[in-house]
């Protein structure tokens, strides 16, 4: 015996009692003499080795194991028996079990809780609910801390749904800060999730059709200079022709200086003008107020609604003239 123990003959019954091929090592008995549990009859709380349900009872390293902890718990024997419970490959790390004793939660049995904790690098390592919500993903970013951390920081009703993590850690914009732009992610019904600029859309969206991500999706399909003008959405949305794809309408709709900008049929006129002049008129709503207000057969014919524009006489509202000047 090299230890200051040499009168205490508990060390020597427990150097009888090993069965083991690590008898020289005194440690072992050392760690079964400073126990303060209550339970020192039992050789598994000691040496982790009866309650082992692992094929290697015969390794004796779960016994070493309490005496290289280089924690201030080493009257906490719950370290060793989850050392054996570990299933993971990072058997050498206290921490691990150190975490384990300190969880207020029911989840115990969950190493992967444990583990996740240690890989933290973030300021929340206290905060359990960061392993919970680890444990709870089921996307293949299990590394992302940053997903856990957003997930305590939410203010929102969705926090079971993980969606809403994945897509804050994918943003690219600077507004990370605000859930709305994760929230719109999720409820988003259209093909485009991994465009960002439909939720950055959505939250600076100044209408009371937030709840439309149509509006976002137009946004991004734009193709003019007016991006900020969500007037283009809102019409876009409010269309009930088949030609949602055709962003001229909106333009038009909103160069409108006339007092129809309710009659979607001037901006359809507008786009199906086949005459030379689409491009030299279009700031003169004259033609497709025109256009509208024909009561004749002849609506497919822009010569009409030209004509009716260069008229110099005084008889503009009668179409007859047009018919006419046309012929």
């Amino acid at each position: 015996m090299t230890v200051s123990t040499k009168s205490n003959w508990a060390l020597c019954v427990c150097y009888e009692t090993m069965t083991v091929s690590t008898k020289s090592n005194w440690a072992l008995c050392v760690c079964y003499e400073t126990m303060t549990v209550s339970t020192k009859s039992n050789w598994a709380l000691r040496v982790c080795y009866e309650t082992m349900t692992i094929s290697t009872k015969s390794n004796w390293a779960l016994r070493v194991c309490y005496e290289t902890m280089t924690v201030s718990t080493k009257s906490n024997w719950a370290l060793c028996v989850c050392y054996e419970t570990m299933t993971v490959s990072t058997k050498s790390n206290w921490a691990l079990c150190v975490c384990y004793e300190t969880m207020t939660i029911s989840t115990k049995s969950n190493w992967a809780l444990c583990v996740c904790y240690e890989t933290m690098t973030v300021s929340t390592k206290s905060n359990w609910a960061l392993r919970v919500c680890y444990e709870t993903m089921t996307v293949s970013t299990k590394s992302n801390w940053a997903l856990c951390v957003c997930y305590e920081t939410m203010t929102v009703s969705t926090k079971s749904n993980w969606a809403l993590r994945v897509c804050y850690e994918t943003m690219t914009v600077s507004t990370k800060s605000n859930w709305a732009l994760c929230v719109c992610y999720e409820t988003m019904t259209v093909s485009t999730k991994s465009n960002w600029a439909l939720c950055v859309c959505y939250e600076t969206m100044t209408v009371s059709t937030k709840s439309n991500l149509a509006l976002c999706v137009c946004y991004e399909t734009m193709t003019v200079s007016t991006k900020s003008n969500w007037a283009l959405c809102a019409c876009y949305e409010t269309m009930t022709v088949s030609t949602k794809s055709n962003w001229a309408l909106c333009v038009c709709y909103e160069t409108m200086t006339v007092s129809t900008k309710s009659n979607w049929a001037l901006c359809v006129c507008y786009e199906t003008m086949t005459v030379s002049t689409k491009i030299s008129t279009k700031s003169n709503w004259a033609l497709c107020v025109c256009y509208e207000t024909m009561t004749v057969s002849t609506k497919s014919n822009w010569a009409l609604c030209v004509c009716y524009e260069t008229m110099t006489i005084s008889a503009k509202s009668n179409w007859a003239l047009g018919v006419c000047s046309k012929t």
